[in-house]
């Protein structure tokens, strides 16, 4: 879906109208997001879906680990969730070369 076109400012004044819609209610809001984003991506190519979901998860796990640490483990986590980032960056992009 090319963002200069019909069916792409579509998509977008329906999100942003349902965003709207549950504007007073963070849960409902965030789940309008979450599916619009993987309908985005869906359109785009549905094997980023599999992507967009590793990285919600890897992003979720890696918000946890450095919020429940404290001292050089928040900062060991911290590393830890950039560097899983950067594999999966690697993985899902074999023409990029790092030297």
């Amino acid at each position: 879906m090319p963002f200069a076109s019909i069916s792409f400012a579509t998509f977008f004044l329906l999100v942003l109208t349902l965003v709207w819609m549950f504007r007073g209610w963070r849960a409902g809001r965030n789940a309008v997001l979450l599916l619009a984003s993987a309908a985005f991506y869906a359109a785009w190519d549905p094997r980023f879906l599999v992507l967009l979901l590793v990285a919600c998860v890897l992003g979720y796990g890696g918000g946890e680990a450095i919020h429940r640490s404290q001292g050089r483990t928040r900062v060991a986590a911290l590393w830890a969730t950039n560097v899983a980032y950067l594999a999966l960056l690697g993985a899902s992009n074999p023409t990029i070369s790092f030297g």
